[in-house]
């Protein structure tokens, strides 16, 4: 869960540029930091930034982002293929922002409702998960009841003996 937390408000920041609360915020930061450092974009400043500017260094520290998400998200996922897709897509976008055919503000929305398909996803698989994981655990009770009741009848016919 935290993994997936950690990645969701990664996307969440990197996408939209939106903050969340939690532990995994400061492995979060500290990532975003190593990636402007790296790059020397930070997105902080890209308010100051017109409809189709991009931030110095904004592309390679997108792809910095990526990477993490890649890296640390993707294999671990039940949406793999939606995050590769938002990838592709905040890729293409950042080109066509960069060529005046979309604004930053029109990436942001398109990327918040493609992150919050994916949460919404993630989500469902989850509680399905928990579903499956609940009914099994209450089987196994059932059955461990049930060998304890055999156990305990065996038990009681000894007594009478």
């Amino acid at each position: 869960m935290k993994t997936k937390y950690l990645a969701l408000s990664l996307l969440c920041i990197l996408i939209a540029g939106c903050a969340g609360p939690g532990d995994p915020r400061q492995e979060i930061e500290a990532y975003l930091k190593q990636c402007t450092t790296t790059h020397g974009y930070n997105p902080e400043a890209a308010a100051s930034l017109g409809p189709h500017e991009l931030g110095k260094g904004e592309i390679p520290w997108r792809e910095c982002i990526y990477q993490k998400v890649e890296a640390d998200l993707i294999p671990n996922s039940s949406a793999k293929d939606q995050y590769r897709r938002l990838i592709a897509s905040d890729r293409e976008m950042t080109t066509r922002v960069a060529a005046g055919q979309l604004t930053r503000a029109e990436r942001r929305a398109k990327n918040e409702a493609a992150i919050g398909e994916i949460s919404r996803a993630e989500e469902a698989e989850y509680e399905k998960r928990s579903q499956v994981a609940d009914s099994a655990m209450k089987d196994e009770m059932q059955r461990q009841r049930a060998r304890d009741m055999q156990r305990a009848t065996v038990t009681m016919g000894g007594l009478r003996r």
